[in-house]
């Protein structure tokens, strides 16, 4: 069979061509790419923001987990599904090793307080929960504080 004279642009060649072509309607657009870069940056930089921006996430967060905590012994969960759970919501701030964040192990306890939990009560969840003595009294502590 004779090797074809077709004038198609191959594949792997088409994202090449669609790159300055989109690039064109962008700028018939009235876009610049100064407002696409200045846009890309900002969403780039939105995960750095100060410490008074961040602080309604962070109170967002603990309140979360902690309402999380409660309905977990609410509705007589175990241990291991509510780690899954907070690790959810953890990821979803951003949080890679939650187990050593004293804010998490914090509002596990105030969710314990909130839940009705009497202090030889926690002690027994924390004992059978944690994985450091330090997070086991991050939680005491939450739960102190939430009392």
């Amino acid at each position: 069979m004779p090797p074809s004279t077709s004038t198609q642009v191959p594949t792997h060649c088409r994202r090449y061509v669609a790159v300055p072509v989109l690039a064109l309607a962008l700028a018939a657009a009235g876009c610049s790419f100064s407002d696409s870069s200045a846009s890309i940056s900002k969403s780039v930089s939105s995960p750095l923001t100060s410490s008074s921006e961040s602080s309604g996430s962070d109170e967002s967060y603990k309140e979360d987990v902690r309402d999380a905590t409660a309905a977990h012994i609410a509705a007589g969960g175990d241990a291991a599904e509510l780690r899954v759970r907070i690790g959810t919501l953890a990821e979803e701030q951003g949080i890679s090793n939650w187990e050593a964040s004293e804010p998490t192990n914090r509002a596990i306890g105030a969710g314990l307080a909130k839940a009705g939990y009497r202090d030889v009560e926690v002690e027994a969840f924390a004992a059978g929960f944690t994985q450091s003595e330090q997070q086991r009294q991050w939680i005491q502590q939450g739960f102190k504080d939430a009392k």
